[in-house]
């Protein structure tokens, strides 16, 4: 072992001890899940670069990650710099705790990935999450899908797009956004530099229901999106209801003129 792992040894080490007097002093249920992975990486003198706490695995699925929870693991660990990826996936973490996640992220300079999938983060969480990543220039992916942020979670995403140069990769799939925050978002990603990948499928699927103008101002951003930005190469759109005519009218000519995306996911 070398002196570099040696001292994220014992920062593994350091944090194991502060995370459960952190619980302990403030009555938080320490997760023994946790606790039991660090000590036999340590252990086993494996630096562990990955905290999965996925709330539908077999060790949590009875007994989800919390608000209360969160920020018992996060506080103890927003100086620490040998977590590079933190999968939140399926639990059942609030604005309370997107909260705490984004303080986390304010202090934090070693996570690059940040999986928030399918918990219960609206509108005031996203924003806050948002506000971080104003600052935050060590994220490089982050999934909030699956989560009812809605439009002005969207419109705070958006508003965050047009400041952060570190986020690669955004997944905001069934977060209940209407046209409003996608169209934000496909205007503020005709100048975006740096995002190489973004999923906002599944969002209003009742696009039928729109006018035909509002239809249209839909799909001529998200063309112009296309048309504009040659730094995307991965962009899904799944069961969003374009229609064949909008395809013709609107996607045929920018596809063509766009050689950089490799991946236009429209499936229905």
């Amino acid at each position: 072992m070398n002196a570099l792992e040696e001292d994220l040894s014992k920062e593994i080490s350091e944090y194991t001890e502060e995370y459960q007097l952190y619980c302990k002093n403030n009555n938080i249920k320490i997760r023994n899940e946790l606790v039991s992975f660090l000590t036999n990486q340590t252990i086993s003198g494996t630096i562990p670069e990955e905290l999965a706490l996925k709330g539908n695995s077999e060790e949590l699925r009875n007994c989800r990650i919390d608000n209360n929870q969160i920020l018992g693991i996060l506080y103890p660990l927003k100086y620490t710099s040998f977590i590079t990826v933190i999968d939140l996936r399926f639990n059942v973490i609030t604005d309370e705790g997107a909260e705490t996640i984004a303080r986390f992220l304010l202090d934090n300079k070693s996570v690059k990935s940040l999986i928030l999938k399918s918990n219960d983060i609206g509108s005031r969480g996203a924003a806050c999450i948002s506000k971080a990543l104003h600052i935050n220039e060590h994220l490089s992916h982050l999934d909030i899908s699956c989560n009812p942020i809605g439009q002005e979670g969207g419109l705070a995403i958006a508003s965050m797009l047009q400041i952060n140069t570190s986020l690669k990769k955004l997944e905001v799939y069934s977060c209940s956004l209407n046209s409003v925050a996608v169209i934000a978002l496909a205007t503020v990603l005709r100048n975006n530099t740096t995002l190489t990948y973004i999923d906002f499928s599944d969002n209003f699927q009742n696009t039928h229901n729109l006018t035909q103008s509002v239809q249209n101002a839909l799909m001529l951003h998200i063309a112009n999106m296309i048309k504009y930005n040659s730094y995307l190469y991965d962009l899904r759109m799944q069961k969003m209801c374009i229609t064949d005519w909008a395809m013709v009218d609107f996607l045929e000519k920018t596809i063509k003129i766009n050689t950089e995306l490799r991946v236009l996911d429209l499936s229905r």
